[in-house]
C-alpha cells in the first residue's frame, strides 16, 4: 500500500519512509493524509546541534493535481523538531512542496509541461489541475523566464487595465511602432519598477531608441528623461487608438481566454471609430481578431473606418486577401463610402504661405 502511495505521488526518486497514510474520497475529491517516519536524528538549522525530540505536527494542505481524473489534496502532517540546545523549532524535510507553497513539485512540473503547448490557455490549465488561474500565472512567472525583444528605434509605451482583483491595477506595455509587435509587458506601471527595469537593459541598446510615443503621464516623462535621454518624445493619440483600443486589448483577451467577453465589450457601443486602417500592416493574428470584432458588430451597430489605402490594396494591410475581402464584405454592406481628395488639411496653411 505504501509503495503504491509513493508511485501515486511520483516520489520514487526521493528517499522517504512513510509512517502512516489514509486515503479518503468525498464529493469526487481524494484526500490523502500522510505522516513521514521519524529519523534517528536531525541537525538544528540554527546551531547545528543533533536533535531527536519531536515538538509537534503542523497540518499542511498541498494541491497535487490529478488522481484518476479527480482532484487530490495531500494533508501532510509536517513534524517539527525542537532543539534542546538553543530551543529553536524547525521542520523536517518536506519532499512534497516548497516551503510556504501549497502546490506539489509534481503538479508544478505537469503544469509547466502542459504550458509548452502555446495553444493552451492559463484558464484551461487551471481547470485541469484544480487551481485558480492566478496560481497558474504565479507558477509560470516564477519558473519561466521569457526573454524580451530588442528595444525598437520607435517605441510606443502605454498601460492597460488589469482588473479590480489584481494587486497592480495597470500593467505596462511596450510596442514596436514599425510592425505593431509587442516588445514586452510588465506587471505594473509604477515609477520605481520601470526605472529599475530599464536600467537593467544595456545603455547602448537604450540609446538606440530614437522616438518614444506616449501620453504625458508624469511617470513616463521621468522614465524617458532618465533612461532614454537621447530619444525624442512623440505625444501621439494614433498610437493609443490603433494599438491599445483595437488590437492590444483583443490580443491580451485572446491569451487570457476571454476574447468573447472583450469583443462583446467593444460591440455594445452604438458607434465605434477605427482610425487609420492601413497606416501600419497587421499580422495574421491581429487581422483575425479585428475580423471577429467587425463580424460581431455587423448589422447591429455603426462603425466608421478611416484609411489611407485604396480598398483594392487591403489585402496588403491584413496579410491575407481572403480575410480582407471578408472584412470589406461586412463593412461595405449598408455603408456609405466617402472619398476625400485634395491637399492635406494639416499642411494647407503652410503651402499657401509658401506660395
Amino acid at each position: 500500500m505504501i509503495n503504491d502511495i509513493i508511485k501515486i505521488l511520483n516520489l520514487e526518486d526521493f528517499i522517504i519512509d512513510i509512517e502512516s497514510t489514509t486515503l479518503l474520497k468525498e464529493n469526487n475529491v481524494f484526500y490523502l493524509s500522510i505522516k513521514l517516519t521519524k529519523l534517528p536524528s536531525y541537525v538544528c538549522e540554527n546551531c547545528g546541534c543533533i536533535c531527536t525530540k519531536t515538538h509537534d505536527y503542523i497540518k499542511k494542505t498541498i494541491n497535487h493535481g490529478l488522481f484518476s481524473d479527480n482532484k487530490l489534496i495531500i494533508y501532510y502532517y509536517a513534524r517539527r523538531i525542537k532543539c534542546d540546545s538553543c530551543g529553536k523549532r524547525f521542520y523536517e524535510h518536506n519532499p512534497f512542496s516548497n516551503k510556504n507553497e501549497n502546490v506539489s513539485f509534481y503538479t508544478i512540473h505537469k503544469i509547466l509541461e502542459t504550458l509548452k503547448d502555446f495553444h493552451v490557455t492559463f484558464t484551461h490549465v487551471a481547470n485541469k489541475y484544480y487551481l485558480s488561474k492566478n496560481q497558474v500565472l504565479v507558477i509560470f512567472d516564477q519558473y519561466i523566464n521569457c526573454h524580451r525583444k530588442k528595444l525598437p528605434e520607435v517605441m510606443c509605451i502605454d498601460e492597460f487595465y488589469k482588473g479590480k482583483k489584481s494587486k497592480q491595477k495597470y500593467a505596462f506595455v511596450m510596442l514596436d511602432f514599425s510592425n505593431s509587435q509587442i516588445t514586452d509587458i510588465l506587471p505594473t506601471r509604477k515609477k520605481d519598477y520601470l526605472l529599475k527595469y530599464f536600467s537593467s537593459i544595456p545603455k547602448a541598446e537604450r540609446q538606440n531608441v530614437k522616438y518614444i510615443c506616449m501620453d504625458m503621464y508624469d511617470t513616463y516623462k521621468i522614465v524617458a528623461k532618465y533612461r532614454f535621454p537621447n530619444a525624442n518624445i512623440a505625444v501621439d493619440a494614433l498610437c493609443k487608438t490603433l494599438h491599445k483600443l483595437s488590437i492590444l486589448q483583443l490580443k491580451r483577451a485572446h491569451l487570457e481566454n476571454r476574447l468573447e467577453q472583450r469583443i462583446k465589450f467593444f460591440s455594445k457601443y452604438k458607434l465605434l471609430i477605427i482610425d487609420e486602417v492601413g497606416f501600419l500592416p497587421l499580422d495574421i493574428e491581429s487581422s483575425n481578431l479585428l475580423f471577429q470584432l467587425i463580424a460581431k458588430r455587423y448589422e447591429k451597430n455603426s462603425t466608421i473606418v478611416t484609411t489611407n489605402k485604396p480598398l483594392s490594396r487591403w489585402g496588403e494591410i491584413f496579410g491575407d486577401p481572403v480575410l480582407a475581402n471578408a472584412i470589406l464584405d461586412r463593412l461595405l454592406h449598408h455603408s456609405n463610402v466617402v472619398n476625400i481628395v485634395g491637399r492635406s488639411y494639416r499642411t494647407k496653411d503652410i503651402i499657401e504661405d509658401d506660395n
